[in-house]
């Protein structure tokens, strides 16, 4: 994390980009009007497209892959598709709704943060996804417009767009219990969990670290400042990476 090294890029990714995923040499991107387009890594200095899950009219936002079935959601519909081979995806399952992100936990998804022709789709939505045939609502969570839903464990973590972070119980999907709201005084653009920490891109106010040891009294415990706007943050053990308006950065958060 000391020298990072640029050693490839994606092909025909210019902008538009919401979320990324690397899995089993694949690098999987979720693109503006182009849906989830899927990319060869396994040499890593010579990536190439693979093949691509377009809806027309579709805007995907969030993605959640498990095996060979990617899940989706955007201005319309939570959809399931089959990426088995990767050069033909084909979608097998819609479900009516709008979300602009989604978390996976076991045969549950959690979907919440619509918003479509200037109206906003409040609360956060929980389906059971055990059988794709027959997806059904099964709890819901009263709440403003979310911005980004992850799943750690039985905890789940909300923000919204009022930048506070919700940390809800969801050992029982069907009874969902919340636990604490920690409210900031900056922007959330993204967070990422990595137990039993948050890490927050904050914009301009660069990386927050916040301790959930006790999830119903979260403390933030670090604070990274950076010269230009921190817009997204991913962890891998001990270092965090961050990009901000020009950069990726690399953080050792060993004493965070």
């Amino acid at each position: 994390p000391l020298n990072l090294m640029e050693i490839g890029s994606l092909p025909g990714v210019f902008a538009g980009v919401s979320d990324l995923l690397y899995e089993d040499e694949m690098i999987y991107a979720s693109v503006t009007n182009h849906g989830l387009m899927i990319f060869n890594a396994v040499n890593p200095d010579s990536v190439y497209f693979e093949g691509e899950f377009h809806v027309p009219n579709y805007h995907l936002n969030g993605f959640e892959l498990r095996g060979n079935l990617v899940y989706t959601t955007g201005w319309r519909n939570f959809r399931i598709a089959d990426i088995s081979d990767p050069a033909n995806p084909f979608q097998i399952s819609e479900y009516q709704i709008y979300a602009t992100d989604l978390a996976i936990k076991d045969e549950i998804a959690f979907l919440g943060g619509g918003y479509m022709n200037e109206v906003v789709y409040e609360d956060l939505h929980i389906l059971d996804i055990a059988d794709i045939d027959e997806i059904e609502e099964i709890g819901l969570i009263e709440m403003g417009r979310a911005s980004q839903i992850e799943v750690e464990g039985d905890l789940l973590f909300v923000s919204d767009v009022e930048n506070q972070l919700h940390i809800y119980d969801v050992s029982s999907p069907t009874e969902p219990e919340w636990v604490s709201t920690w409210s900031s005084d900056y922007t959330i653009y993204r967070f990422y969990v990595q137990e039993p920490t948050v890490f927050i891109a904050a914009g301009v106010d660069g990386m927050r670290v916040v301790d959930y040891t006790h999830p119903d009294r979260p403390v933030e415990t670090g604070f990274y400042a950076t010269e230009e706007p921190v817009l997204d943050v991913n962890a891998m053990g001990n270092v965090v990476y961050a990009v901000d308006g020009r950069t990726l950065k690399a953080f050792d958060v060993t004493r965070a």
